[in-house]
């Protein structure tokens, strides 16, 4: 009898149980789950330092997601955003500037998967202020992530300022997505939507400056140049990089006390030819800049970013036509030794004088020079565009022959380039002669007479 009882005790139980699960009232209700997750970080064994890119990783993705109406669960996230300077305790997406720089420097990557388990391409990210807006790059296109599944998104930021009042040097930035947006920002397989944030924060590790340098040819001469740092704080104190026209180098200098440093910036050697203009300035930097034609000077640096613009302009080049005679004291002063030179360039002849003839596009510097006198014409000149200049002269006696190396030739750059007239005499007619000279021609014709005689006796 308890057996039947026990038995019939134990299948009223089981009868109770079906009918509780089966109600219209669900005693046990069933509740989906939708999961966001995101965390911020950097890197934890790196320097941070101003004007410098900093490593920032964020890993977003899915949580616990329950959906009865799928055996795959998934979340889809279409936006997320990051804030890049906020203030210690503030929540996304509230963010209140504390009135640090902090910029966006790109080198954005990504290893996300779409719907389709196809890699995510990431659309170059809208920037409002300090807020940085990523969207995959086709449009629709979601970042996928299963139950606990998350990926990742990196990118780096630059701190280029700290606001006055920073003395920890802290940088707070926070990132995440809303879900109340419409439509959501994060939906899940079931229809929820979801949302996460998470924030990051940094204490720059040491002061830090950049001294940009660039370098120009005026005339785009490739030619490299060396160009040089030296500073009496800091590390480095001196550093050196080679530069070609067009070119740029930011030389990094940190680990000093701000408003205790001061630096030059200048070129060695000047290339041959050419006179360089420094141009000194300041992107981001409190401290004192000037300049001059050896180098720029920055002094009194606290931090930022400055700039030392270096450009080489074309020297002049120079040709000077010599002037020689050949002459003996026979007939020394026989001849004029002034003799009229004409210098021709192709380009502006700088000399006073010059003038510019309209009928053949050449410039002209004439001039009169004597024995030993010389004649020159500064002209303007360049690497692309080289001057191409000859000398010429006007002889007015028949008797005077000339040879020189005056043609037409290549001035290059800051060159000094010779020639020289060289004039010879040379009389044609009887010579005068000496007494011995009379008397050995008298006897000459002499016995030339006594031949002649004879042969007619």
């Amino acid at each position: 009898m308890k057996r039947f009882k026990q038995a019939n005790g134990l299948q009223f139980g089981l009868l109770i149980l079906v009918m509780l699960l089966s109600a219209p009232g669900k005693v046990f209700a069933q509740v989906e789950e939708c999961d966001a997750v995101i965390n911020v970080s950097t890197d934890p064994n790196s320097e941070f330092i101003l004007n410098s890119p900093i490593g920032i990783q964020i890993e977003l993705g899915a949580g616990n997601i329950v959906d009865f109406s799928n055996e795959v669960p998934w979340l889809d996230i279409f936006q997320f955003e990051y804030q890049m300077d906020c203030t210690l305790g503030d929540t996304f997406p509230t963010c209140n500037d504390p009135g640090n720089t902090v910029e966006y420097s790109g080198n954005l990557q990504t290893d996300c998967l779409d719907e389709n388990g196809l890699a995510v391409v990431l659309d170059p990210p809208t920037i409002v202020g300090e807020t940085v807006t990523f969207v995959p790059y086709s449009p629709g296109t979601a970042i996928r992530n299963g139950v606990n599944e998350t990926c990742n998104v990196s990118f780096d930021i630059t701190v280029t300022g700290i606001a006055p009042a920073n003395a920890s040097q802290e940088v707070v930035e926070l990132s995440g997505w809303l879900s109340n947006s419409d439509p959501s920002q994060g939906i899940c397989s079931n229809g929820l939507a979801a949302a996460d944030s998470g924030s990051v924060s940094f204490n720059l590790a040491t002061t830090n400056t950049i001294f940009r340098v660039t370098k120009d040819f005026s005339d785009q001469n490739p030619a490299p140049v060396d160009v040089y740092i030296k500073c009496d704080a800091g590390l480095p104190l001196e550093n050196s990089f080679t530069l070609v026209d067009g070119g740029s180098v930011d030389f990094s200098v940190r680990s000093y006390t701000p408003g205790a440093l001061d630096c030059t910036v200048w070129e060695e050697p000047v290339p041959g030819g050419y006179t360089p203009d420094y141009v000194a300035g300041a992107t981001t930097g409190i401290g004192i800049t000037s300049d001059d034609e050896d180098g720029c000077y920055f002094n009194e640096v606290q931090s930022g970013v400055y700039t030392c613009d270096i450009t080489n302009d074309p020297d002049p080049g120079m040709i000077t036509v010599n002037k020689t005679w050949v002459l003996d004291e026979d007939n020394a002063g026989a001849v004029n030794e002034n003799v009229d030179v004409t210098i021709s360039c192709d380009q502006e002849i700088l000399t006073a004088g010059a003038v510019l003839d309209a009928q053949s596009g050449y410039w002209t510097l004439s001039g009169t020079i004597a024995v030993g006198g010389s004649l020159t014409a500064e002209v303007v000149t360049s690497y692309d565009d080289p001057a191409n200049c000859m000398g010429e002269e006007v002889l007015v006696d028949n008797f005077v022959e000339s040879y020189d190396d005056c043609q037409m030739q290549e001035v290059p750059v800051g060159s000094d380039i010779q020639c020289t007239f060289v004039n010879t005499v040379f009389f044609e007619g009887v010579p005068t002669l000496s007494q011995y000279g009379v008397a050995l021609m008298a006897l000459l014709m002499l016995g030339v007479g006594l031949v002649g005689f004879r042969r007619f006796a």
